[in-house]
């Protein structure tokens, strides 16, 4: 694949059961990527391809559904950024949303976005992020669409006011890109949704490509942060001579900060260390070159 032909490279996120394989097959013009309505997944690994003909530009990479059925959504997450730390031609997110599923797609969107910020430890990736709905204009009835203005702008509405706080201000979810769509095969796609795609295509190949910098591969991808601190405690644990052995203990504190800490911060301080030390008694030595001056003032007293 030479350089030339990797001028768009994006990535595909959301459910399962959203389109994102159908999306990505219709964007590439031949069927690559597995696809289906239901709730079970069909993707099971992370993949990418590059398009033909006029589509021989873009390179479109499938992942898992996050909410995979079987359950293994730290593995796929760790395994998909893997996958896109190895990239540095990726330009876009593409959150797909299923409109017909109507008040859920909020919730996979919130899914989604939360995901992506999993994945990508800089809110920096926030200009990257795209929506694109699917099975938009099937699902309204025929009167309906001539007002589909006023709803774009509900749509709008409803995520500057439910995702505002996930989202950098200087991002700005207000210029988030959205785009509607109907796709049902390569062939099943309207005039619109062929417009919606090329604007789309259009947003992702004026970005800048992502740093890999800020992907995170890790095992638990719950984890928001862990903070770690030491506390050290002295006791004197006995005398000898002119010494003091002490006993001194290092506890670390871990705080662990999930990302529904609401719920699961958690705590633990362990016992990390444990010696002796042997320091000189200062205030013996102290009161004993105190008592020694007393004595020398008496014996020049006596002198006297």
């Amino acid at each position: 694949m030479s350089k030339n032909s990797e001028k768009i490279c994006f990535v595909l996120f959301g459910e399962t059961g959203h389109g994102k394989s159908t999306l990505g097959n219709a964007i590439l013009g031949k069927e690559i990527f597995k696809a289906n309505d239901t709730m079970q997944s069909v993707t099971k690994e992370i993949y990418g391809c590059q398009g033909e003909g006029k589509s021989k530009d873009i390179f479109v990479i499938d992942t898992p559904g996050i909410n995979d059925s079987e359950g293994k959504d730290n593995e796929y997450l760790k395994n998909i950024a893997i996958y896109l730390k190895k990239r540095k031609d990726i330009k876009g997110i593409v959150v797909v949303l299923n409109f017909s599923l109507k008040k859920s797609y909020q919730i996979s969107a919130e899914k989604s976005f939360k995901t992506i910020f999993r994945i990508f430890k800089s809110k920096t990736i926030c200009s990257h992020i795209i929506v694109a709905f699917t099975h938009f204009y099937s699902s309204r009835k025929p009167p309906q669409r001539n007002n589909q203005g006023k709803l774009k702008e509900k749509i709008f509405d409803i995520f500057k006011n439910n995702f505002i706080d996930m989202f950098d201000q200087k991002c700005l979810i207000k210029s988030l890109p959205f785009y509607f769509l109907d796709i049902e095969s390569i062939e099943g796609m309207d005039n619109e949704s062929q417009m919606e795609i090329d604007a789309m295509i259009t947003t992702i190949f004026s970005k800048n490509p992502i740093n890999p910098s800020i992907i995170q591969i890790k095992d638990n991808y719950d984890i928001k942060e862990e903070l770690s601190s030491s506390r050290i405690i002295e006791d004197i644990d006995k005398f000898e001579g002119d010494y003091i052995i002490k006993k001194i203990k290092t506890y670390k504190k871990t705080v662990t900060k999930f990302y529904d800490s609401s719920i699961h911060d958690s705590v633990i301080e362990e016992l990390v260390d444990e010696k002796e030390e042997k320091v000189l008694n200062e205030d013996l030595i102290k009161q004993r070159e105190k008592l020694k001056l007393e004595e020398e003032k008496k014996k020049k007293c006596k002198k006297k």
